[in-house]
C-alpha cells in the first residue's frame, strides 16, 4: 500500500539522516483540529498538493511524492510539481526504496 511504502522510505532517510548524508522531513496537506481541553482550533497544514516529503542534500532540496505501483498524481499533485520545478528545485515521484536511493545519490 501507499502508507507501507511512504513508511519504508522515511525509515530509509531517517538512517541516511542519522548518517548526516541528509536532512528530511514530512510535509502534511489539509486541516486539522487541535482540541486542548474545551478549546477547539482548526489548523491548516500545506497547501493541497504538496508533496510528501522533502529532502535537503548538498545544496539541493528534492520534493518527493510516495505512490503506490498504479497510483497517478492528481491534478493539484502536478500543479506542486511545476511551481517547484519553476523555482528551480526538483521534485519526483517515488514507488520505492530503490528510487530514493537513486535519486539521493
Amino acid at each position: 500500500s501507499e502508507a507501507q511504502i511512504k513508511k519504508a522510505i522515511k525509515d530509509y532517510l531517517q538512517y541516511q539522516q542519522n548518517l548526516g548524508n541528509l536532512y528530511f522531513d514530512q510535509l502534511f496537506s489539509g486541516e486539522a483540529i487541535e482540541v486542548r481541553g474545551k478549546t477547539r482550533r482548526k489548523i491548516q497544514g500545506c497547501q493541497e498538493g504538496t508533496s510528501d516529503l522533502y529532502v535537503l542534500i548538498k545544496g539541493r532540496i528534492i520534493f518527493l511524492e510516495c505512490k503506490s505501483s498504479k497510483g497517478k498524481a492528481s491534478p493539484a499533485q502536478r500543479a506542486f510539481q511545476i511551481l517547484v520545478e519553476d523555482q528551480g528545485a526538483s521534485y519526483e515521484l517515488v514507488r520505492n526504496v530503490d528510487d530514493v536511493e537513486r535519486i539521493i545519490k
